[in-house]
């Protein structure tokens, strides 16, 4: 399964630079101040999300524990593996929460309601690049091993 890993590292990377582009794209929306462009932003943060973000993350899941599985000096045992997993499970949750507040932004009533909204989402996005970045980390020293 020589492609595996290739898949894995193409998964994770797509998946850490959708992240990013997809931060630095409602941060520059939410800095230009054109009212006309943030009524898209939750719309837009949510299919990037769904469409790139989703199946990067399920990609790299999917092939990660395929890799440990055929690979006989890897085990689920192992402190990288446990670290890759529950930083995986973290930004699982993150991601959940991140679009449950790009949903919200849009139904804000009022314009401060929404920017405090903005203001949380952007937080959290940076939160969730420092655990993919982690995670990243992790998997390519694979400490322990």
């Amino acid at each position: 399964m020589s492609w595996l890993p290739t898949v894995h590292v193409v998964g994770a990377l797509v998946w850490l630079a959708g992240t990013l582009v997809l931060g630095v794209s409602a941060l520059y929306m939410r800095l230009s101040g054109r009212a006309s462009v943030r009524p898209l932003v939750p719309w837009r943060l949510l299919y990037f999300s769904r469409a790139i973000i989703a199946p990067a993350a399920i990609i790299v899941l999917g092939s990660g524990i395929w890799l440990i599985l055929e690979g006989s000096e890897w085990s689920f045992s192992q402190p990288w593996a446990l670290v890759g997993l529950l930083l995986f499970a973290l930004a699982v949750v993150g991601a959940t929460l991140l679009s449950w507040l790009a949903a919200r932004i849009g139904q804000a009533v009022s314009h401060n309601g929404a920017a405090h909204l903005q203001r949380l989402w952007l937080v959290g996005q940076a939160g969730l690049l420092v655990i993919l970045v982690a995670a990243f980390v992790d998997m390519g020293l694979k400490p322990g091993t």
